[in-house]
């Protein structure tokens, strides 16, 4: 249920506003506030964050992007009706949005453990 909360955000935060970095964000802000382990966090973003970008590669296709995408595939050597670029952004995604999730968790355990910290003796 997370994952598809926090995929819808993503995407439309995506459509309405300019900014590719939304995949990071929703997700950390998801690690850090909700996130009750790593491997959890981490396992959220992947899906939401790569999932998302699909989603989107997929819409922006479908609605004009072909002709970009073509010339993407051009230079890369691909077949111009590749499905290769969507699997590269769709894993670029799943990246960004579990090493985001991933970062808002580690920051949430800093913090929290940053008591224990103060006792360590570097000398």
């Amino acid at each position: 249920m997370i994952v598809l909360l926090l995929i819808v955000l993503i995407f439309a935060l995506q459509f309405f506003t300019p900014y590719w970095w939304w995949v990071i964000v929703v997700p950390l802000i998801y690690g850090l506030l909700i996130a009750r382990s790593g491997w959890r966090a981490f396992g959220a973003g992947f899906l939401s964050g790569g999932l998302a970008w699909l989603l989107m590669s997929v819409y922006t296709a479908k609605n004009g992007g072909v002709l970009v995408l073509g010339r993407v595939n051009n230079m890369l050597n691909l077949p111009p009706d590749s499905f290769v670029m969507f699997l590269v952004c769709a894993g670029l995604g799943l990246l960004c949005g579990g090493f985001g999730a991933l970062t808002g968790y580690l920051l949430k355990d800093l913090f929290r453990n940053s008591d224990d910290a103060s006792e360590v003796s570097l000398g």
